[in-house]
Formats: C-alpha cells, structure tokens, sequence
C-alpha cells in the first residue's frame, strides 16, 4: 500500500527545510503523495511541485489558516487545484500584510525592553512571519534554551510582547476557501478545547477532518474516523512536520494516510473545479 503525508511546513512559513528538500525526503520515505501547508501562502507548494517529476512524488496543493472561534484558535487546510490559487492570492497578500505588521510592533516592543533581536533575519526568513520566527531568534541568541521556552517566557498570549494576529472567522475561513474551489478540512481536530464548534464546522459543510495527526490519541482517531463516515467527510492525515530535530518523534510521515484518501480527496476536488 502506498501512504501520504498532507500536513507538512517549508520555510515559506514556519518551518526550516526548502520545498524541494521536503520532497526528497517524501521520495526516500517512499511516499506516494505529500502537501505542503504552508501558512498564508502557497509559494512553498508551487515551489515543490515543479520537483514532483524529478523525485517522482505527487503534490497536493495545500495551505492552512489560523482562524478565530472567539474561544481559541482553530487551523483550517485548505486543498485546491493548483491552477487556481491566483485567485485568492489577493486575499493572502492582506493576511501577509498584517502578519508582516504585526511583526514589525512585536518587534518594537522587544527593542523597547532591552531585547535586541536579529530583527532583519527574521523578517526575511519566510514569506509568513510569526511567532515561531521570534522564538527561533530568542533562542539562537540566548534569551531562550530552546522554543517552547521562549514561547513561554516571551511569546504567549499574555505576553506584554505579544501582539494579536488578524484573522479570519473559521466560518469566514470556510466559505472563501469553498468560494475558491477549494476543500475545507480541520487540522488537529483533538487538540480544540471547545468541541462543539467541529459539529458546528460540519453543519456548515466542512470538508474534512484531520483524522491522523501525531497529537491525536488512539481514541481521538478512531472518534474522528467514525465522525467522518457518518457524516459523509474526508477523512485526511499528516505529520504537521516543521523540520524538527533528527531525533524528533515528529518526522515527514511520522502520520500518514493510505493513498485511497488522497483520491477520495482529489475526486471531490475534480468535482467542483
């Protein structure tokens, strides 16, 4: 049977490896498919694409979105056919635009306090700058051991340093991700505190559920699984790799899906493009 991992991170956003190092590891691991769901953008994935031939590994169009419940935040990918991203790019340009602000007054209040960052590295390290671009600083010069530590001490949401992010709805997030021929799936679905708002989700037609994620338990996939069946919905899975050590449990297809989900998933994408 061949496997795809459809939840990966380049360093087009949060993570550390160029799309086509991804893919090669894809390739080594024998991966028949991957995505890469870079945050806010598809520059990362459109950069893959073009090795698919060379290491011989299908790329979905992938991407995923920070979206607000007014509980907590709530990730939704999105999947779409890669010839129709120009579309939205309008949309992720305004994200961008206030990630990059954002970043700019979190960076002001770090030079007010005395904390001299690399501040130019971390404005051009990727096309999506946030938090985990600060935290990877604090660490490399020596504010933090490492970054769940700065994410603690400098980077939570209570943070004087802290600066809250624009975003979208996750029922906002839904509908411009179905107005652009796109599938709409929640990531990580076992890790949101407040549950009703994955029924509330599915009621408003979401496509998928992120069924295989290294947080979701034994019980969490079994209870997404059955969710998904009875409720006619993708069911889809993947590492959420953002290139962590090499002794890091979390791995490119540390979770991975059975490829007959990738068509399952491609068949409703042809569906309605």
């Amino acid at each position: 049977m061949r496997y795809a991992d459809l939840h990966i991170h380049s360093n087009h956003s949060d993570g550390v490896l160029t799309p086509e190092t991804i893919i090669k590891i894809a390739s080594e691991k024998n991966l028949k498919a991957i995505s890469i769901t870079d945050h806010d953008n598809f520059s990362g994935v459109l950069e893959a694409k073009t090795f698919e031939k060379k290491y011989g590994v299908e790329v979905i169009t992938g991407i995923e979105f920070s979206c607000s419940s007014g509980t907590e935040d709530i990730h939704i990918l999105g999947y779409f056919d890669s010839s129709k991203t120009d579309a939205i790019e309008e949309i992720l340009k305004d994200l961008r635009k206030h990630r990059l602000e954002r970043a700019y007054q979190m960076a002001e209040k770090f030079k007010a306090s005395g904390i001299h960052l690399d501040f130019e590295d971390i404005f051009n390290s990727s096309a999506s700058v946030g938090r985990p671009h600060f935290a990877k600083a604090l660490v490399s010069q020596g504010y933090s051991g490492d970054t769940k530590e700065a994410f603690a001490k400098y980077l939570h949401t209570e943070s004087p340093y802290y600066v809250p992010k624009k975003k979208l709805t996750c029922f906002e997030c839904n509908d411009m991700i179905h107005a652009h021929k796109g599938l709409s799936v929640i990531a990580h679905p076992a890790v949101i505190k407040a549950k009703y708002m994955i029924g509330d989700l599915i009621k408003e037609d979401i496509d998928g559920l992120e069924v295989y994620h290294p947080l979701n338990t034994s019980k969490d996939r079994i209870e997404l699984y059955n969710l998904c069946k009875e409720n006619k919905r993708l069911v889809t899975g993947g590492s959420d790799f953002h290139g962590n050590t090499a002794n890091s449990i979390v791995q490119i297809g540390t979770c991975k899906i059975p490829y007959t989900y990738v068509e399952a998933l491609m068949d409703k994408l042809a569906s309605i493009s």
